[in-house]
């Protein structure tokens, strides 16, 4: 009777030690720290004398094999997946076509979350461009109707 009750304190405080280990475990290894992909990669497109200019997370792309923008959002694809948020900040004074240009190129190196930012420096806020693609209506200069 005696070793009975040892054994089932034993079991009392062990199973609750080790379901808290577990936690422990689980936190540390998954959702209690961020991870490499939850940082979104950031694409900056730049106004320059001819053209624009392109920069991954701070770092200037070329026209080389290694630094070119596709090869190196591939790499990016490659190493943390199509799932990566990816941060598009354009510069206003860009042409609006380089929207299609940077979301064609992220999209061949199989990048799939993208969100379009266009910076204020004025008031130093930036605003989110989102596409909400409704039916299609008649080309027009008057407001369509909702």
């Amino acid at each position: 009777m005696a070793a009975s009750k040892a054994f089932r304190a034993f079991f009392s405080t062990l199973i609750p030690a080790a379901l808290l280990a577990l936690l422990f475990v689980a936190w540390v290894y998954g959702g209690g720290r961020s991870t490499e992909n939850s940082r979104p990669v950031l694409i900056e497109v730049e106004k320059a004398p001819r053209g624009v200019v392109y920069k991954v997370d701070s770092k200037p792309t070329g026209h080389t094999s290694e630094t070119d923008i596709l090869r190196v959002l591939s790499l990016v694809h490659e190493k943390r997946g199509a799932d990566v948020p990816v941060m598009v900040l354009l510069d206003p004074r860009v042409p609006l076509e380089q929207l299609w240009d940077v979301g064609g190129i992220a999209g061949k190196a199989q990048l799939t979350h993208l969100r379009y930012f266009v910076p204020d420096p004025d008031t130093r806020t930036m605003a989110e461009l989102k596409w909400s693609f409704g039916t299609p209506v008649p080309f027009t200069k008057k407001l369509p109707p909702n």
